[in-house]
């Protein structure tokens, strides 16, 4: 039996697997060939799972056929994404051979697993834009950490998408409606998910779904599966008659002093922002160096909160420049057009005397 895809269509997926299962864990590297009313394709980057369609134009056959996506990039090296060159599938006994110009590459089919099993039913909690989604996963999950968590929470109507730390938290609305969305995801699957559903059709519509110990995402030709954990919840949420004041605020001031300090300054990535009735200003010492620079905004008090240079730039990147500054004794809330919200811990705090 045989069939035909073009090589486009495997160059778009070979970099599709290569996004979903990251390059960090090699036994993770792997995209899975099997049939299920068309040729399938299952990945894993060892937290989330992965089953997309392939091509209906292929006969049936028993069994998992493995591939090293690293095996697809070599073959692939030198085409352009939009070649509509044909490249031959056929099985043989117990392999699958590729086939296209001087190149023969067989895999070995696995006759013991007859099929991958992943679950696809279950409860739709929540449907939003991919575009949107991924704008939202992208900026919560830009400054965490390897061995870090996102967290997926429903509060006050909203479903957010957020992250915590010992010094700032990012948070982002995913759409309006109270959802009961309560889990996490690991960064590096957030990292592959913002990477490789980039590479689908914006305009598409993500699903989310839970069913037991699993959450779900589903849209066209694409379900993952994610199997859920315990985990500490570190979201903490303040309404707007809980700040003391609130200013309208230009990023691309702070945007700009950070860029100078992130390149002029290698030892530590620390940085004091000061804001006061009179002037404003971001400082920075280093060994016998010290630099600031003053940032046009005023506030009725004064703030004294200390920010992380490369997460900070990280986070702000990704916001939109007009935004509001929110203020409260122990807290300083940043929130842009997008639904982007950045809080940091105020380090001190001192009523000034008009």
């Amino acid at each position: 039996m045989e069939g035909w895809i073009t090589v486009s269509q495997l160059k778009n997926l070979t970099e599709f697997l290569d996004k979903f299962c990251g390059t960090v864990s090699p036994e993770y590297r792997y995209g899975y060939l099997f049939f299920d009313k068309g040729l399938k394709v299952f990945a894993t980057d060892g937290h989330a799972k992965m089953v997309m369609n392939f091509t209906r134009e292929f006969l049936p056959f028993d069994g998992v056929c493995s591939i090293p996506i690293q095996y697809l990039k070599g073959i692939l090296r030198g085409y352009k994404n939009k070649s509509d060159d044909l490249l031959k599938l056929s099985i043989e006994d117990n392999y699958l051979f590729f086939e296209f110009e001087e190149m023969r590459m067989n895999m070995e089919i696995n006759k013991e697993n007859k099929s991958i099993d992943i679950e696809k039913n279950f409860k739709i909690l929540s449907s939003v834009s991919l575009k949107r989604f991924l704008k939202s996963l992208d900026f919560v999950s830009a400054a965490a950490n390897e061995g870090d968590y996102i967290q997926f929470v429903s509060s006050e109507d909203k479903n957010y998408i957020v992250y915590s730390s010992p010094f700032f938290q990012s948070r982002s609305v995913i759409d309006d409606g109270f959802n009961g969305f309560d889990f996490a995801m690991t960064f590096e699957t957030c990292r592959h998910l913002v990477k490789s559903l980039s590479l689908l059709k914006n305009e598409a519509t993500i699903h989310f779904g839970k069913d037991g110990d699993n959450v779900f995402m589903y849209l066209p030709g694409v379900v993952i599966n994610i199997s859920l954990f315990d985990y500490e919840n570190h979201y903490f949420h303040k309404k707007k008659n809980d700040f003391l004041e609130s200013v309208d605020f230009d990023l691309s001031f702070i945007k700009k002093s950070l860029d100078k300090m992130y390149i002029a300054f290698k030892q530590n990535n620390n940085v004091v922002f000061l804001l006061t009735p009179k002037e404003s200003y971001l400082y920075k010492e280093e060994e016998h160096s010290k630099i600031s620079w003053k940032i046009p905004v005023n506030t009725k008090n004064q703030y004294l909160v200390n920010l992380n240079v490369r997460k900070v730039r990280s986070l702000f990147t990704r916001m939109s420049e007009k935004c509001v500054l929110n203020f409260s004794k122990d807290e300083m809330v940043i929130v842009d057009k997008k639904n982007n919200i950045a809080s940091f811990k105020v380090k001190e705090y001192k009523i000034i005397n008009s």
